[in-house]
């Protein structure tokens, strides 16, 4: 397998760690967000290749039990950013591939779904409806960093879906 970039490999290995998770989601660019009860991510390489996510409820926050498990590399034969995330809130697995090999002005990784159904829960969006989704992951320092969705309706244009606001412990 081809090393990968050093700046890609700094990307990733900045991300290890215990990180405070504060979720925030819209139903629409017009609505104000739900901010959901904090969580805890734990982050590590897995063979100096895979940063690996493993995120719950922190504790005493109230919040009914979830797993959520992401996986971010870079994959050197398509020359891709890849994204992998597995959270029972939500059973279907979602994938994501960046356009490129380029990490985006500011550290930003983004990259895309072409289509996915709606989760139920999201106010005025019912349930099963087709979106597609463009992802930015955004290190903002080596303690701050943040995942925002924006989603894609065959009706509306994109707006600010899901953030996860990442501080580390």
């Amino acid at each position: 397998m081809a090393e990968l970039d050093e700046s890609i490999t700094r990307w990733l290995t900045q991300q290890v760690g215990t990180w405070r998770v504060q979720q925030r989601i819209w139903s629409s660019a017009t609505t104000e967000p739900v901010v959901l009860p904090p969580m805890v991510a734990e982050r590590r390489m897995v063979h100096d290749v895979f940063l690996e996510e493993s995120m719950q409820p922190a504790a005493g926050s109230g919040q009914e039990p979830f797993t959520r498990i992401a996986y971010v590399s870079f994959n050197p034969v398509n020359r891709r950013f890849e994204h992998v995330s597995l959270d029972s809130r939500y059973p279907p697995i979602m994938f994501e591939t960046s356009v490129d090999d380029q990490l985006d002005r500011d550290d930003t990784i983004v990259l895309f779904v072409s289509g996915f159904t709606t989760p139920a829960g999201f106010g005025e969006i019912p349930a099963g409806q087709w979106a597609s989704q463009r992802r930015l992951l955004i290190a903002e320092s080596t303690d701050h960093t943040i995942c925002r969705q924006y989603w894609t309706f065959p009706w509306s244009a994109p707006f600010l879906a899901m953030e996860y606001d990442y501080t580390r412990q």
